[in-house]
């Protein structure tokens, strides 16, 4: 499971909502959907966020399974069984049905457990046929974040509970900013108020403009002036409509955000545009690190040496920095 995230704020409802669905109110075999029209609105941050309060009602473990392009859920287990240290061998990797339940069985062997199908896109994973079937109910609980419209679930098989997620409050938005920077007198607390409505308190923009804000080493740029010269001047509002009712933004909403993001950009060296580059070039759910580093090394041998003991090394700040303005999210696995 990736690292908690400090930013992380409100959502209290929802979480218990979670907690219901997954532990006390929950039909048999139930899958809890954490679904929204909109990316960016934190539907994972949601679900690691669960995993992190309730982590004592989960002694076998909570695990994040990437779901991205992942249409067979004995393949998702079988990258879950890898995440859990298990022997797959390639004769598990030719027959998947055997691999499906070599994993199962270590499931139910385990005290307790989360599994977390990040991002799932393709409507078949759940769709289980023969003799396969999910963990039970008592040795696993199941939480999906989807890059799917609801009517494109499977309606047979699977028994799915959504719990719909939509924008923060705004004083959830402003506790947002101040989670990056904290406005300095009422004027800049009401600037920062004023960007959250603007941006209709949609996490992931907020979280840009509270990370540009914070990394602006001078702090040339208040909540005001960029109020003024930025959201106001240019119309930079989000509207949060959806846009033919897929799971995505308005072309006006995307603009906006890439005008956003435009500041993030601008902040980079050129070390850290090489590592966005050859980012860019690897699979979105599973950017090795290791590798970049020595892609980038070649051009910047600075990433290569190591820090003093006690001390941050320049690739350790360097994956900071891009973490920080939100164009890079390490995970725990230490590769990736």
């Amino acid at each position: 499971m990736p690292h908690h995230t400090p930013s992380f704020v409100g959502r209290v409802a929802e979480l218990r909502e979670l907690r219901n669905v997954l532990a006390i109110d929950r039909p048999e075999g139930t899958v809890a959907v954490v679904q929204s029209a909109f990316p960016g609105i934190g539907k994972s941050a949601l679900a690691f966020e669960y995993a992190h309060v309730f982590s004592d009602n989960y002694p076998g473990g909570r695990w994040r399974v990437r779901a991205e392009g992942v249409s067979d859920m004995a393949r998702a287990f079988i990258r879950l069984g890898r995440d859990l240290g298990m022997d797959i061998t390639e004769r598990d990797e030719a027959d998947p049905d055997q691999a499906f339940r070599k994993v199962r069985a270590e499931l139910q062997e385990s005290g307790g457990c989360l599994l977390v199908f990040d991002n799932v896109d393709r409507p078949d994973l759940f769709q289980l046929t023969g003799d396969r079937a999910l963990p039970d109910a008592d040795r696993a609980h199941i939480l999906a974040t989807p890059r799917l419209e609801r009517d494109l679930w499977p309606t047979n098989g699977t028994d799915f509970e959504f719990l719909p997620l939509g924008a923060l409050s705004i004083e959830d938005g402003l506790r947002l900013l101040e989670r990056y920077r904290g406005p300095d007198g009422g004027d800049e607390r009401a600037a920062a108020r004023a960007i959250a409505e603007a941006l209709a308190s949609h996490p992931f923009s907020l979280e840009v403009v509270g990370a540009f804000l914070a990394l602006d080493a001078n702090q040339a740029t208040t909540y005001r002036s960029f109020y003024e010269h930025e959201i106001k001047a240019k119309g930079l509002t989000l509207s949060l409509d959806a846009a033919g009712g897929a799971v995505t933004l308005s072309r006006h909403d995307q603009s906006v955000i890439t005008e956003l993001l435009r500041h993030a950009f601008a902040q980079l060296h050129a070390e850290e545009r090489l590592v966005l580059d050859y980012a860019a070039l690897m699979d979105a759910e599973q950017v090795i690190l290791p590798m970049l580093r020595e892609f980038a090394g070649k051009d910047h041998s600075t990433l290569l040496e190591e820090g003093a003991t006690g001390t941050a090394d320049a690739w350790n700040k360097l994956i900071a920095r891009l973490s920080a303005l939100r164009l890079l999210t390490p995970t725990d696995a230490g590769e990736g």
